[in-house]
């Protein structure tokens, strides 16, 4: 009978057996003990010849305790008793895993790949062996940053940012940023209007992506310039039976501007120099409907398709009528007076048509920035006159 006796100073276990060899249960991990063998025999009973031993037992696995992150370096830390162990913490992923060693009670890992969800655990090392492992923590990466932004300019203050489904992300805030304030959206999706932009104007483009359990990236992008702003105040006037001159209030900037004219008869283009606010387009068609866009011209020589458009149509009255210093008399189907009070954007039909002298009105219309003056022919006529037989003889037309 052999009696094996293991002292660690504080306890003793005992193992009992005929067999020269014992297994002790019970023992405390990373605990030295003093091991003596003793045997027995019924007819001798007990020695002691056998000397002890002192060994010690395998480390104790440690306990990971917290995961810290700064910037894209993940610091793993543990708890462990142990005395002169070395600990080895592995990371693992679906397909990959990474490791980290450390003699104290924390290692570090760069570079994991972002949006994705890992398993921790450590293990102690000594001469004695390995500990068990560790329980498993979870590791989440922040997401990560969305590629393919877009940024497009829809009208000259709403903007669409667009961008490809970021890894790990669930959330995105997406923000442009100018010395003149901010514009920012939160969505779901992978696109989002921005209203309130100021054109002519450079913004910082950011975007904000979060996960689900709230971890966050910041992405910055490139910056981005708003289009030039769209001309104000477009007017046309007629300059002959085929040519109209159209005319703008430019922006602050010094922009070179396009127009653009579509009708069923065709489209014409004209192009002036920045220093000018006005435009000649000859050998335009009379007698149809015409949509007008005067739209300030991009970096990359591209005129900017969302200005506003104006339509016309009919014959337009003539420049040089309507810009005398205050008034211009002008002569409609039955000779009646036009004054055409350009202060205040009026027109007043006031006396009488020759041959109908019981007949007197007074009509005023108020005209729009738009169409400035649209008469149609042969309606409109410089009035030769008070009197005379030219007016005698259409007398009995009726004004429109």
């Amino acid at each position: 009978m052999y009696e094996t006796k293991a002292d660690d100073g504080t306890s003793v276990i005992l193992c009992n057996d005929t067999a020269t060899v014992c297994a002790m249960s019970g023992l405390q991990c990373d605990t030295q003990y003093n091991v003596t063998v003793y045997s027995y025999s019924d007819s001798s009973g007990s020695n002691t010849s056998c000397s002890s031993k002192y060994m010690k037992t395998a480390p104790c696995s440690p306990e990971i305790i917290n995961i810290t992150a700064d910037a894209s370096t993940y610091r793993i830390h543990w708890d462990s008793t142990n005395y002169n162990a070395v600990y080895s913490v592995t990371v693992r992923g679906e397909n990959k895993s990474w490791n980290c060693t450390s003699g104290g009670t924390s290692c570090a890992l760069e570079s994991l790949p972002c949006g994705s969800v890992y398993m921790v655990s450590a293990v102690a090392f000594t001469e004695e062996g390995a500990s068990l492992p560790s329980y498993s923590v979870p590791l989440e990466t922040a997401p990560c940053c969305p590629t393919n932004l877009s940024v497009v300019q829809v009208t000259q203050s709403v903007t669409n940012v667009s961008w490809s489904r970021a890894t790990g992300a669930q959330t995105y805030t997406t923000v442009l940023e100018s010395p003149r304030g901010q514009a920012k959206c939160h969505t779901l999706e992978e696109h989002c209007l921005l209203g309130c932009i100021t054109c002519g104007t450079s913004y910082s483009v950011s975007l904000e992506a979060a996960s689900q359990t709230g971890l966050m990236s910041q992405c910055t992008y490139h910056g981005y310039s708003s289009s030039a702003c769209c001309p104000s105040g477009v007017k046309l006037y007629r300059l002959s039976n085929t040519g109209i001159r159209v005319t703008w209030r430019a922006s602050a900037t010094p922009d070179n501007y396009t127009v653009n004219i579509y009708g069923t008869k065709g489209n014409f283009t004209c192009s002036p120099n920045s220093s000018f606010s006005y435009c000649d387009v000859t050998e335009i068609p009379c007698g149809d409907v015409y949509t007008l866009v005067v739209s300030p011209i991009s970096d990359k020589d591209s005129h900017i398709l969302f200005c506003p458009q104006k339509i016309y149509s009919g014959n337009i009255m003539s420049a040089s009528d309507l810009l005398h210093a205050r008034a211009a008399l002008l002569e409609w189907i039955g000779c009646v007076i036009f004054t055409f009070n350009i202060d205040n954007s009026t027109v007043e039909k006031t006396g009488k048509p020759v041959g109908e002298g019981e007949r007197r009105s007074i009509v005023r219309s108020q005209l729009t920035e738009d169409i400035i003056l649209t008469l149609f022919a042969p309606s409109l006529h410089l009035c030769p006159g008070a009197s005379g037989s030219s007016c005698a003889e259409r007398s009995h037309g009726t004004p429109h």
